[in-house]
């Protein structure tokens, strides 16, 4: 049980994170590193335009697959080891988090331009919360190449270690055939 909150929470997490960031209107593969203080955390995480997301996790505690789609307005935390899915509601403020458009950086202060990975990129920053946020968006694909959180204890950084535009596989997106859905109510648990 310990195990599956452990998953709930990673996943969370992430959801959380990329929420922050407008995926664009590309398909594309991505590797991230997430630094939190002295942590690093790596995770991939694939997109079909901007309305199917993908990211895999591998962590001590084994593998966070998470699926986000807003066409069905739906979150699926995949734990691939025990062969189960944890089904969490999208609500329509999160979905317009996820739509790519350049409406995402209207009400964001450009406070200048940086190349990194081959990518022209503009950098925004906003609050949100608590936190202080600057992006850096590719401008050409609106994808997110680096973030920087602080929320006043600590600086969250998310930055792209590969990017690779290109056409992604629908079954990227769906939930496998054997994984059984999880219920908080399942014996033994």
């Amino acid at each position: 049980m310990k195990k599956i909150g452990l998953f709930i929470l990673i996943g969370l997490f992430l959801f959380t994170l990329t929420s922050y960031a407008n995926s664009g209107p590309v398909d594309y593969y991505g590797v991230y590193e997430i630094k939190i203080n002295n942590e690093k955390i790596t995770y991939k995480m694939f997109c079909q335009r901007g309305i199917k997301l993908r990211m895999e996790m591998d962590s001590p505690l084994g593998n966070s697959i998470t699926i986000i789609r807003v066409d069905k307005k739906a979150v699926w935390n995949l734990m691939p080891d025990e062969k189960m899915y944890i089904d969490m509601p999208l609500n329509d403020e999160m979905v317009q988090s996820y739509q790519p458009s350049e409406d995402f950086v209207k009400d964001k202060k450009k406070i200048g331009e940086e190349k990194i990975l081959g990518y022209n990129c503009n950098i925004y920053q906003y609050s949100e919360d608590k936190s202080k946020i600057t992006m850096w968006l590719a401008q050409d694909t609106f994808i997110m190449i680096k973030s920087e959180i602080n929320d006043g204890n600590e600086t969250t950084i998310i930055e792209a270690k590969e990017i690779q535009l290109k056409k992604q596989p629908n079954s990227l997106f769906e939930l496998p055939s054997d994984f059984k859905k999880f219920s908080f109510d399942m014996p033994g648990m």
